[in-house]
């Protein structure tokens, strides 16, 4: 058991300056853009009333969740400096 406990994960490196793929800022912006009124359209469909079937509700709270966390990893845009 105790051989178990004392192995490590392998290292994980970072991508150099180099190896790394540039993101065009406009299509950085679309993405920005639909994830926002997707994740406002996901807000407005939980109000009460708006949907009745359990699973779909129990599906939209999820997407939000998950555009909320694709807005906060994109980098901050020039209009929330």
């Amino acid at each position: 058991m105790e051989a178990i406990l004392d192995e490590a994960p392998e290292p994980v490196t970072l991508l150099s300056d180099d190896d790394k793929v540039g993101i065009d800022p406009e299509t950085l912006a679309m993405v920005r853009l639909t994830t926002e009124l997707v994740h406002d359209l996901l807000g407005l469909l939980q109000r009460q009333g708006s949907l009745s079937d359990l699973t779909l509700l129990t599906t939209v709270e999820d997407l939000e969740g998950l555009t909320a966390d694709v807005l906060h990893a994109l980098p901050a845009s020039e209009e929330d400096a």
